[in-house]
């Protein structure tokens, strides 16, 4: 009996025991599913913040670095300038011809613009500027002006093979070798106002600056030569530039203008004001035959008979002139001021017959005048004073003179 009511306690308590197991294993796994229903609720909660986020609003992790690399074109940029892929500008910072040894095409292959202005690069005749071999071959534009250069030779420019504009204003250029320019094979404008060393005393030397062989200027429309002081020119000083259509002369010390034949057969515009001209011919037109734009103003133009027949022309052909209110007469005193294109054809050259008859109308109205004038004026003539030294009058003194004299005796 005993043994029996042992047994059915030990199976009551394992009974019991395995109860309690059952309901403490449901409740771990209620709470094991409700976690994981609270996480899933949690994360939907966390993705749906993060959805209302654009990825380039989230800030950067600590660990992730923020390091900016700079364009090489401003890595290499010389100190003092500013760089960009396609330019580089230094204006007024005194910097030496060093300078373009800087620029090299492995750090800006994409170069097109130079400005280069207020510097002092002085002498510039070595072969190539950039270094030898050195090859900008997207430079287009170059703006060199202000720079006090002294000398440039015929290899300064063979590193830009394609600039097609060449801004030297300002300078005080000497020419050290022949053709400088030849290089340039696609130049278009070439800007040389105030640019060469004064005073310049021979045409010869001008025409080294363009003394282009094998068609090399071929492509050249526009040069300024202002303000340079150049007394004279060669006739056939831009015959080797033959598709120039802008020659700009003005403000220097020119007298007269030739050109040889079939030079400058293209030339459109041509400008010679502020010069020393007297006198032009109509001719000119005739030996630039495609001219449209010619301006003469502010030179001292004699209005006398020889440049009637240029400024009967130039009233027909009005068209053609710049500056017609500046294109004035400084002779005679007569028209002095008047605009060459508003004066008279009879005042400016009077026939030399009518000439002649004036002034012997003049002549005579003079000794007319003169011959009343001493008709008129010859009674009032005062007579010389006779002085009387113990006589009474001059003839007595005669006679009585004749008196004392014997006459002669007659054998």
């Amino acid at each position: 009996m005993r043994l029996s009511l042992v047994v059915v306690l030990f199976l009551g308590v394992a009974a019991a025991a395995r109860d309690d197991e059952d309901s403490y294993g449901d409740e771990l796994l209620d709470k094991k599913e409700a976690m994981k229903e609270r996480k899933e609720e949690r994360m939907a909660k966390i993705g749906t913040r993060l959805s209302r986020v654009r990825p380039s609003d989230r800030p950067p992790r600590a660990s992730e670095p923020t390091r900016v690399l700079k364009p090489q074109e401003e890595a290499n940029c010389p100190i003092g300038c500013t760089c960009s892929k396609n330019k580089i500008s230094c204006v007024n910072k005194d910097l030496d011809a060093s300078l373009f040894l800087q620029i090299q095409p492995i750090a800006f292959p994409n170069l097109d613009t130079l400005v280069l202005t207020g510097n002092r690069f002085a002498d510039m005749s070595g072969p190539g500027l950039f270094g030898n071999k050195n090859m900008h071959e997207s430079l287009t534009f170059a703006n060199l002006s202000d720079n006090r250069i002294s000398e440039i030779a015929q290899d300064t420019f063979i590193n830009m093979p394609h600039l097609e504009y060449l801004d030297l204003s300002n300078n005080r250029i000497s020419v050290s070798s022949d053709n400088p320019f030849g290089g340039l094979h696609k130049l278009q404008k070439l800007y040389l106002a105030n640019a060469l060393k004064k005073p310049i005393t021979g045409a010869d030397r001008l025409s080294t600056l363009f003394d282009a062989r094998d068609r090399q200027l071929t492509h050249l429309e526009s040069i300024d030569l202002s303000s340079n002081k150049i007394a004279d020119l060669t006739r056939d000083t831009f015959c080797r530039v033959p598709g120039v259509a802008e020659l700009l002369l003005a403000k220097n010390q020119l007298s007269s203008f030739d050109v040889a034949k079939n030079c400058l057969s293209g030339l459109k515009r041509l400008d010679l004001s502020g010069n020393s001209f007297t006198t032009f011919s109509s001719s000119l037109f005739d030996l630039l035959p495609s001219l449209t734009s010619l301006d003469i103003s502010e030179n001292p133009i004699e209005c006398e008979c020889g440049m009637k027949e240029f400024i009967e022309f130039a009233q027909k052909e009005d068209s053609k002139f710049l500056n017609q209110d500046r294109t004035k007469c400084a002779s005679p005193q007569a028209l002095f001021g008047q605009s060459i294109f508003r004066v008279k054809l009879e005042s400016v050259c009077v026939p030399k017959s009518s000439n002649v008859f004036s002034n012997l109308f003049l002549l005579a109205l003079i000794c007319t005048v003169g011959f009343f004038v001493y008709r008129f004026y010859r009674h009032r003539i005062p007579s010389p004073a006779v002085f009387q030294f113990g006589y009474s009058s001059l003839n007595e003194r005669e006679s009585r003179r004749e008196e004392a004299v014997p006459e002669p005796a007659f054998l």
